[in-house]
């Protein structure tokens, strides 16, 4: 009997062979990208935000309320890096960017693997695609602060649980049961990152696991156990004990209410509403067609078009390496809302699928996918949940989760086609995405004063040192002030307030034991009374030996939040420097005055 013809003919190995070239370039685009983000973690640093997140991780133990618990579980890789902040941020993204791709592999495994047309492709082109995928997960440095902070932890639990709800859906039953655990777990890690996140989240998977079927309380009873344990496991090991960390979650959510800064639990139920400009909404357009467009004509039957979407996938790839090597300035402006160029994604490949499928949505596996899709679209608004700023703003931040969910929507291909070809071009949009948001966000660093890449000045962090370049002018303010201090008798581990409001991080970068909070946050309604309240908590032998720094910015404490804690300042300090700050924050420069206790 002769043999069957061989279905893969010459044109169609040649076809596939381009879609491999593209799919390797793609994923080399993608290695460039991330070995540029973890070569300039060196650079740069904001003295807010980032000197609260260091300051946490450093030492998280030194406060006793909290909302958040990112520093506990951050605290470990901080010792293991021996506190350098490149290298914090190093293995915070690395982290990010391994989950992300280990959430995209297992989704393509699930999507794609026998559903494959002829020759199937390997894992090893899987796991390029999931490469190219998981480099939107760097979304998130919209404002470049990739120091471990609650929005990084918030991020990986939700990643956590996306690769759980993935794992709930396997046929082996081991994996299952290891999803429900991994999701349990991933409520409890958004839980120390973000309460309110946490919640959300909880009701995103119920809602997804109903949708798609997988609803079983026997089932979530493992999640809730493997959620419990890990809190019990908390409380005992962090905090002492169960009433301990009651506490402190009790005092925390008070200090909230303290400051009025609209993180109440009634102020997180709203509406946000976005405006986006006409540039952006013509961009959006453009992108949504653009990824329709490629993503249909990775579908069609028909050689060329096949061809035609692996060369845009490739011209796509070079555009993102010659941005993040500088080779390529893209034509656009920073903008608030630029993160919802995202939503093309998803936009884009359910155009091609209705367009190809003909009705295939209400097929035989589509309760699964709409759950899938229902879970990954959510997740970005649980991330979200519980924030002070526009909600769509900071689901942005998380938009990863659009791209994945444009991806089971891309795999839902028509009889007869590829799954994994039809990601490819939506892949390569977002990609490319990535590298114009990275690239913005490296021009205009959260609260500095020039771009990453101007930044040349080395300074010294004590006590481990550093290995961070910075501007001339943050550098001058740092070894400014840091050259007072030590010529005034101040050493690494001096307690130190600062009433600035805003400059927890020169604290951490003198080495300082920032006494009451990581932060002693300024310019909100209750800044004084949540002060006030945080400094009585401190032994009373630290607040007698502590420094002072102040200034006169808009942010400032009230002097009063240390003479209402038996501090008879100015009276037992004596002024010992004095410096100009740098405008990063305002436009305008402050003097800071430093005192010593003369106790």
């Amino acid at each position: 009997m002769p043999a069957a013809p061989d279905s893969r003919t010459a044109p169609e190995a040649r076809t596939r062979g381009v879609e491999r070239f593209a799919l390797l370039v793609a994923a080399a685009a993608s290695l460039v990208l991330l070995g540029t983000v973890l070569w300039r973690c060196r650079l740069g640093f904001d003295f807010t935000d980032e000197g609260y997140y260091l300051a946490s991780v450093a030492h998280p133990s030194l406060y006793v309320a909290g909302t958040t618990e990112f520093g506990f579980v951050y605290h470990p890789i901080f010792q293991w890096v021996t506190g350098t902040v490149p290298g914090l941020r190093r293995a915070n993204v690395l982290v990010t960017a391994g989950l992300g791709w280990t959430l995209c592999f297992l989704l393509l495994r699930r999507v794609v693997v026998g559903r494959e047309v002829g020759a199937a492709w390997d894992n090893r082109d899987l796991a390029c695609a999931a490469l190219v995928l998981s480099t939107s997960t760097l979304a998130w440095l919209n404002y470049w602060l990739p120091t471990p902070s609650y929005n990084s932890l918030n991020l990986q639990a939700l990643l956590l649980a996306g690769i759980g709800f993935i794992l709930v859906g396997s046929e082996k039953p081991h994996f299952g049961a290891g999803g429900w655990i991994v999701l349990g777990a991933s409520v409890w890690l958004d839980m120390m990152a973000k309460p309110p996140s946490g919640a959300a989240l909880c009701v995103v998977v119920a809602l997804s696991l109903a949708i798609s079927g997988r609803f079983n309380l026997r089932r979530l009873a493992l999640s809730a156990s493997a959620f419990a344990a890990l809190c019990l496991l908390a409380a005992w090991t962090l905090f002492g004990s169960i009433p301990g960390a009651v506490e402190r979650v009790l005092v925390g959510y008070k200090d909230v209410l303290l400051l009025q800064a609209g993180h109440t639990i009634s102020e997180s139920f709203r509406w946000d509403s976005f405006d986006l400009g006409a540039g952006e909404t013509h961009a959006l357009i453009a992108v949504s067609l653009a990824v329709f467009t490629a993503t249909w004509l990775a579908q069609a039957r028909f050689q060329p078009g096949r061809i035609l979407a692996a060369a845009v996938v490739l011209a796509s790839s070079l555009a993102c390496v010659a941005i993040v090597t500088g080779r390529l300035v893209p034509p656009v402006s920073a903008t608030r809302y630029q993160g919802l160029q995202y939503a093309a994604a998803p936009f884009g490949a359910l155009a091609a699928l209705l367009a190809g499928s003909r009705g295939r949505l209400l097929g035989p596996g589509a309760r699964e996918r709409l759950g899938l899709v229902t879970c990954f679209a959510c997740l970005p608004f649980a991330y979200a949940f519980g924030s002070n700023t526009n909600y769509w703003f900071v689901a942005s931040l998380a938009a990863f989760f659009w791209v994945v969910a444009g991806v089971v929507l891309a795999t839902a291909a028509p009889a007869g086609v590829t799954p994994l070809r039809a990601v490819l071009p939506l892949a390569a949009f977002a990609q490319l995405g990535t590298a114009i948001v990275l690239f913005l966000s490296m021009e205009n660093p959260y609260r500095q004063t020039q771009p990453l890449w101007q930044d040349r000045y080395a300074i010294r962090v004590a006590p481990n040192g550093s290995g961070l370049l910075v501007s001339r002018d943050f550098a001058d303010y740092i070894d400014g002030l840091a050259t007072q201090a030590a010529a005034s008798g101040f050493k690494p581990g001096d307690p130190l307030v600062d009433l600035t409001g805003h400059y927890p991080g020169m604290l951490y970068l003198l080495g300082a034991k920032s006494i009451g909070a990581p932060w002693l946050i300024g310019g909100y309604p209750g800044s004084g009374k949540l002060a006030a309240a945080e400094l009585g908590r401190v032994p009373r032998g630290d607040l007698e030996r502590a420094w002072i720094l102040a200034e006169p910015a808009p942010t400032r404490l009230p002097t009063w939040v240390l003479t209402e804690n038996g501090m008879s300042f100015p009276g037992g300090w004596r002024e010992v420097g004095t410096i100009l700050s740098p405008n990063a924050e305002y436009p305008e420069h402050f003097v800071q005055h430093l005192f010593r206790p003369v106790r």
